[in-house]
């Protein structure tokens, strides 16, 4: 095991937070898939599921991530070395106020999702 501890990071993201955002769409989408095509609806919600799954999967990593720095009671002053930019894995920083920072991808994900739902909306405007 590379790591010899579980922190309370582990144990919400990959026990509760992870779990259930896959679960809950692997039901949704399963049970629609059975009666329809590439263009779901279900009470009035209407989605592309490869652009849906796409758009959830890429928020969820970003959530992911910040939770890490959050929770993890093993990596001493994280949230703060965070906003400070100090994270060496983080290689593109942008600056938000004077003293804080976020990964540049935290900022450009949510206009990717957007993008996403944009397409998506299109698709479902035009075949659907």
């Amino acid at each position: 095991m590379e790591k010899a501890y579980i922190s309370v990071y582990h144990l919400v993201m990959f026990g509760g937070v992870l779990p259930t955002i896959y679960i809950v769409e692997y039901f949704l989408f399963a049970h629609l898939a059975r009666h329809h095509g590439w263009i779901l609806s279900f009470e009035g919600i209407t989605v592309v599921p490869v652009i849906y799954l796409l758009a959830v999967w890429m928020g969820a990593n970003v959530l992911e991530d910040f939770l890490y720095f959050f929770l993890n009671w093993h990596f001493p002053n994280a949230l703060r070395r965070f906003f400070k930019g100090e994270m060496n894995w983080h290689t593109k920083y942008i600056q938000i106020t004077a003293t804080k920072k976020l990964p540049r991808f935290y900022l450009t994900t949510p206009i990717w999702i957007a993008t996403l739902f944009v397409a998506q909306a299109i698709i479902i405007w035009l075949w659907g």
